[in-house]
């Protein structure tokens, strides 16, 4: 037989890593600017990319974490792990979070045959492409003793819009022509939505066979807080028919505790592109419909990512500087070896305790909560600002979300 035979390979793995090695990390974006700063063709680079001697990496920017942001991140860590330290079902939780949705995407890729004429897509400007802002809510699947079927976990998912009258005559309507418009989203807006249609829907959906339900959303300046006298009274009248609600709020700076940020809304997003949308309530319609139609296992899937990344933030002592963990849940599951919830190991729990107990958490609480109102604050000006770009009379709605916020605007006039 035999032994290995041809042409012997003109470069070793060690020596296209020591090549690559001395390139700055910024010059290594492309291949092309590789090959001009190695000397390497194209072609040999694209081989040695398909052999394994090097990968490519998309880099995503993550939140900048101060001291507090990973105290409360390894606090909220750690009351997920149990005493034999397996994390908790949440089956309790319900997580709420805005998201907005886009009429279209600025760029849409499409497979057409020879022939096939390409598709024309018009807006007047691509910095402001009809969008609407949605609040959802869900909870973890799980199988009702109660109807012997399984519950999806979905509570709803509410549009921030209103239908009002046009005020006057247009190219496209009538004054007086129903139309739905978009609704800045504040404190006032968002806790009417919670109240009147958050709270019924988890009350006319949720299993019965435990009542307790914990409402985790983030540190938004337009988020009720736990102590707000409205959200309490609420909560007191449900008490009265034996359900017992309480607000959790996640830690700031946190996307990654929160299931609708772990791929569930990066999924609904995508599936809603599939149809297409012309106006608000055709997006607002496709949306809901995707909504309803998304499947309860990937739900599922999604509360595992969930803990794994609260391991490795346990990991990492609050950081987030980790890689979602693969685990395979399609495959585990058809093999019937999914388990239900995730394990800690041992060390992990205890040399996060161990960091836990050597923080001083009196004055890391102080300045968490300062850095609570300069995030809330910001992200409701922001969240203002953006849905002022939306509609007409920008200047005035402009001037409205500044005194809403505490900004005294500045008027600039040339003199005479």
């Amino acid at each position: 037989m035999k032994g290995r035979v041809g042409r012997k390979k003109a470069v070793t793995a060690e020596q296209v890593k020591a090549k690559l090695l001395q390139v700055p990390l910024s010059q290594r974006t492309t291949l092309r600017s590789i090959s001009e700063r190695t000397g390497t063709s194209l072609g040999s680079l694209h081989r040695y990319l398909k052999m394994g001697l090097f990968r490519s990496h998309s880099n995503a920017i993550k939140p900048l974490l101060t001291d507090a942001n990973k105290f409360a991140r390894l606090k909220h860590a750690v009351q997920f792990v149990g005493s034999s330290l397996e994390l908790n079902n949440m089956l309790q939780y319900v997580h709420l979070d805005e998201k907005w949705f886009y009429l279209t995407k600025v760029s849409r890729k499409y497979y057409l045959v020879p022939g096939e004429k390409e598709p024309k897509r018009e807006f007047k400007s691509k910095r402001y492409i009809t969008k609407v802002m949605f609040l959802c809510a869900v909870a973890r699947p799980r199988y009702d003793c109660v109807t012997d079927k399984w519950w999806d976990g979905k509570i709803g998912v509410w549009p921030f819009v209103a239908t009002v009258e046009a005020q006057r005559d247009s190219v496209n309507r009538r004054a007086g022509t129903l139309e739905t418009k978009l609704v800045v989203v504040t404190k006032d807006v968002y806790c009417t939505v919670l109240l009147e249609k958050v709270l019924p829907a988890i009350v006319a959906k949720w299993p019965e066979v435990d009542k307790t339900i914990k409402l985790q959303h983030d540190n938004a300046r337009a988020h009720v807080t736990p102590s707000d006298s409205e959200l309490q009274a609420a909560f007191n009248k449900y008490r009265w028919l034996d359900w017992m609600m309480s607000l959790a709020l996640q830690p700031p700076n946190s996307p990654d505790t929160n299931v609708l940020h772990l791929g569930y809304f990066a999924a609904i997003q995508s599936l809603q592109h599939h149809k297409s949308a012309r106006t608000i309530d055709e997006l607002v319609g496709h949306v809901e419909c995707t909504f309803e139609e998304y499947p309860l296992v990937r739900l599922n899937h999604t509360f595992l990512t969930l803990q794994s990344c609260l391991v490795e933030t346990l990991k990492l002592f609050g950081g987030n500087g980790y890689k979602v963990p693969y685990m395979s849940k399609h495959k585990e599951e058809r093999k019937g070896m999914l388990p239900e919830n995730v394990l800690c190991p041992s060390e992990v729990f205890d040399a996060a305790m161990v960091k836990l107990d050597g923080m001083t958490s009196t004055e890391l609480r102080r300045v968490l909560a300062t850095e609570f109102d300069d995030a809330r604050c910001i992200d409701e000006l922001a969240q203002a600002l953006e849905s002022v770009a939306l509609g007409g009379e920008q200047l005035d709605n402009m001037i409205t979300v500044l005194d809403e916020a505490g900004i005294d605007p500045i008027s600039v006039e040339d003199d005479e």
